[in-house]
């Protein structure tokens, strides 16, 4: 028996979620950050992960993230904040409260469908925000009910508990929009 496969004309490539994995810490991101931005190679990496580096590396000058941290890619713009998963996805349930859709990956938030001078008056407002409730911020956070109870767990203490556990990401959020 023999299975033909054949491109169908209206296909397109299936879009997957992104494999979930341990949540990266600030200063995890910040020793990326800085790697990019040495010029030694240790001498314990093998031939392979010494092209890496130097691939990561001129990937990062070429679209010079040392001075910038936005980044037009087709119709998206991607917001490299350098800090961890957690603040990171704060800001991005930040940018869904100024309407704006976002994902996050592991240096920053990719903004969808926006350009980067309809963005930026976004960021400068968010920038100049002082004090931002964790209670507002929570409610635009998608999914927030996780684990293996998480249908047991109501939906205003699932958000309350959010709220606590972030609220010195919230307050950074002002930090992170300013590009800092």
């Amino acid at each position: 028996m023999t299975l033909v496969v054949a491109p169908h004309p209206g296909g397109v490539v299936p879009r997957f979620e992104p494999a979930a994995g341990e949540p990266a810490h600030d200063r995890l991101v910040a020793e990326m950050r800085s790697v990019y931005l040495a010029n030694d190679v240790p001498p314990y990496l093998d031939e392979k992960a010494r092209g890496l580096l130097s691939d990561g590396r001129e990937m990062f000058r070429n679209l010079d993230l040392e001075h910038r941290w936005l980044v037009p890619e087709d119709r998206d713009m991607h917001v490299f904040l350098w800090r961890g998963s957690q603040a990171t996805a704060v800001f991005s349930a930040a940018l869904a409260m100024a309407g704006l859709k976002s994902g996050v990956h592991e240096l920053g938030v990719s903004v969808s469908k926006i350009k980067q001078e309809e963005l930026r008056p976004i960021l400068d407002k968010l920038a100049q925000m002082r004090e931002i409730d964790p209670e507002d911020v929570s409610e635009f956070v998608a999914n927030i009910k996780v684990g293996k109870f998480r249908e047991q767990v109501p939906e205003g203490l699932a958000r309350s508990l959010w709220a606590k556990q972030n609220r010195a990401k919230i307050a950074d959020i002002s930090a992170m929009a300013g590009g800092r």
